[in-house]
């Protein structure tokens, strides 16, 4: 049994470069599909996984949440004194080695012993490629949408602000699931499977290009759109989430315990204080509540089948802030640098830090690498660059290392929400309070945005802070890393310049987060 399990996750985690492919790929992909009718051919593999959900399901012992990793933050930052301790020499600090990148097999590539997993369907046979322009496209496109005007269901929904209107079929909502029965979930998959979800499907990727959406944000799209079709049924929504996700190439399943269905899924990310399903090479299967509960379960009973599409692993990261509705929320920070006060605004989006708040817990490489809303760095970025236009680079980072270290009252997520968590930059400047990594995350943020810096993360035992490859020379703290001087920036010490690291861990070794 535990054998079966540990091969359907090293099957599960497949090809992660999928994940980079672009909604608009996903569109075009989807309206060939639709367009040269294979529906009738995928149908066939889908009935057919639908069958396995009578018989192929699993006991299964989770393993615990991994914990955060341990941060005994100060309770006060500490302030520096020229006085008290004297500005020393240049100190290099010990990287500690990164841990080696699990090697996450191909499908294609594991050799599955005979009998371990139920026969399978073939695949589908390849979609035609249509170019952009192409005539076809454009009868394909006329084609969709007048499929979609004929679907007399509709929806109007709020996804974080921004709205959402749909078309669908009727017959998506099957019978809800008042008690979990693995007929019963056959039944409700088959039943979505003969309805036209494809247009459906088309519609959500449509608003997720609209929306400027990653992995995560659609997850939190279909959920949105579950929540209007099963509005009273957990469960409901969980198999119809577990539905769309899977058709739209997502790797999932669904586990139950207690008549509580939940949705599982592995991510190219470490996620804390989540209970898991653990497989080979180091393959981690999540357990998600998409009402926003953390389930610590035990023992589950798993659908121990790989829909044949799915191939992507959730990504979290994002390269672009979504484009939610703007609900702004106008800030001014009062910051004394060299005997001048400087007022500098910022304006936030309330829609896109919600979206924020929905997010697990995760790698501290996430919220380095995600960007300001429009709002936001349209507000705050022209200020500082304004301020720092006409002084070098050492002098202007200078200035955003003291921006950072002034313009924020200090307190350690404990205090400020009762347990450990990251801030996005966004979250940072909303938030009256922040500790070492909200912002060592802003302040690297702004180096790279405003001074065009490469920045990477420091992660000690019980602190955080920021390395700058400076482009001239620049004494004090630093780290060498891939062969180049990166100085130490400490956002956290209060009144110390560029290259000052607190003293106490100067002898520490550090751990460097790539952004």
């Amino acid at each position: 049994m535990k054998k079966n399990i540990i091969v359907l996750l090293s099957l599960m985690l497949s090809v992660t470069l999928l994940s980079a492919q672009s909604w608009k790929e996903k569109i075009e992909a989807m309206e060939n599909r639709v367009q040269k009718k294979l529906e009738n051919q995928q149908r066939t593999v889908d009935t057919r996984y639908a069958n396995q959900m009578r018989r192929v399901w699993k006991e299964a012992t989770l393993s615990d949440g991994i914990d955060v990793p341990p941060v005994p933050k100060p309770v006060n930052p500490q302030i520096f004194d020229p006085v008290i301790t004297p500005k020393g020499g240049a100190t290099e600090l010990i990287i500690v080695p990164a841990p080696a990148p699990v090697d996450i097999p191909d499908p294609r590539e594991v050799e599955v012993p005979v009998n371990e997993l139920p026969e399978m369907a073939p695949e589908p046979a390849p979609r035609a490629h249509v170019e952009p322009g192409d005539d076809r496209r454009e009868e394909g496109n006329a084609f969709i949408e007048k499929n979609i005007e004929a679907l007399a269901a509709t929806m109007n929904a709020q996804f974080f602000g921004a709205p959402v209107y749909l078309r669908y079929d009727r017959n998506m909502a099957f019978k809800p699931l008042v008690y979990i029965n693995e007929n019963q979930i056959a039944d409700a998959w088959e039943q979505l499977d003969r309805t036209n979800y494809e247009l459906f499907l088309y519609q959500l990727e449509r608003y997720a290009e609209r929306y400027k959406l990653n992995d995560w944000g659609y997850v939190q799209l279909i959920n949105t759109v579950a929540h209007q079709v099963f509005p009273h049924d957990a469960n409901s929504r969980t198999l119809f989430n577990w539905f769309c996700l899977s058709q739209s190439g997502y790797i999932a399943t669904v586990c139950y315990t207690s008549n509580n269905l939940y949705l599982m899924m592995p991510s190219q990310h470490v996620l804390y204080g989540r209970t898991y399903l653990k497989g080979s090479e180091g393959a981690k299967y999540y357990v998600f509540d998409m009402d926003g509960g953390k389930p610590q379960l035990n023992r589950v009973r798993v659908f121990n089948n790989q829909f044949p599409k799915a191939q992507k692993t959730l990504n979290f990261e994002l390269t672009d802030a979504p484009k939610l509705a703007s609900r702004g929320r106008y800030k001014e920070f009062k910051v004394d640098y060299k005997g001048k006060r400087y007022q500098i605004p910022v304006r936030v989006n309330d829609n896109l830090l919600e979206f924020y708040a929905s997010y697990p817990f995760m790698d501290l490489s996430v919220y380095m690498k995600t960007p300001l809303s429009y709002e936001a760095q349209n507000s705050l970025i022209p200020a500082l660059k304004k301020i720092t236009q006409n002084i070098s680079e050492q002098e202007g980072a200078n200035f955003l290392l003291s921006f950072v270290q002034h313009a924020f009252d200090y307190k350690t997520d404990r205090e400020q929400f009762g347990t450990e968590r990251y801030l996005f930059a966004e979250e940072t400047l909303s938030f009256p309070y922040s500790d070492c990594e909200d912002r060592s995350v802003l302040f690297a943020y702004l180096t790279r945005e405003i001074l065009g810096l490469e920045t990477v993360g420091l992660i000690f035992p019980g602190h955080a802070a920021t390395a700058v490859r400076f482009t001239g020379k620049v004494s004090g703290d630093y780290i060498t890393y891939r062969g180049q001087k990166y100085i130490i920036c400490d956002p956290t010490y209060i009144n110390a310049d560029i290259g000052m690291l607190l003293p106490q861990y100067k002898s520490k070794q550090v751990e460097v987060v790539r952004i």
